[in-house]
C-alpha cells in the first residue's frame, strides 16, 4: 500500500491506514512514504494474535527480491518470552525465504520525522 493518505496525525493521535499507531510507528510510516516504499501495518503472520504462535509485525515493506520485516522497539516491549518467541519465528520464516533478515529500530532513533527518515534510509539501505 502507498500511505499517502492513510498516514495521520490529529490531536496527538496517530493512524496508518485507520488502524491506532504510536507516534514512532506513524513517524516510520512518513519515512516510509517519503522513501517510496510500499508497507503494510501490523502484518499478521500464523493468525497474528488470535492464534497461539502467531505474530505481528510492526511492518512488511515491500521491498524486492522479498519483502523485509521492519521492527520499531518503543518504550513499550513485549514481554522478553515473547520477543524470543516472535524472533525465533521470523528466523523460521528467513529460512525458508520467506522474508529478508529483520531491520530493528529503537524508539530513541526515531524522535523525529527527520531522524525516522534517517534511520529507515540507513537500516533499509535505500
Amino acid at each position: 500500500m502507498s500511505p499517502r493518505s492513510l498516514v495521520k496525525n490529529t490531536d496527538d493521535s496517530y493512524s496508518i491506514a485507520g488502524s491506532k499507531a504510536t507516534d514512532i510507528e506513524w513517524r516510520v510510516a512518513v519515512a516510509l512514504e517519503k522513501l517510496h516504499l510500499h508497507f503494510i501495518f501490523q502484518y499478521a503472520l500464523m493468525g497474528g494474535r488470535t492464534t497461539r504462535g502467531g505474530i505481528v509485525l510492526d511492518f512488511l515493506v515491500l521491498t524486492s527480491p522479498v519483502s523485509t520485516p521492519l521492527d520499531i522497539r518503543g518504550d513499550y516491549w513485549h514481554r522478553p518470552q515473547q520477543r524470543i518467541e516472535d524472533d525465533l519465528f521470523l528466523a523460521l520464516a528467513m529460512s525458508r525465504g520467506q522474508f529478508a533478515e529483520p531491520v530493528v529500530v529503537y524508539g530513541s532513533q526515531l524522535q523525529t520525522i527527520e531522524a525516522a527518515y534517517a534511520t529507515v534510509k540507513r537500516e533499509l539501505r535505500v
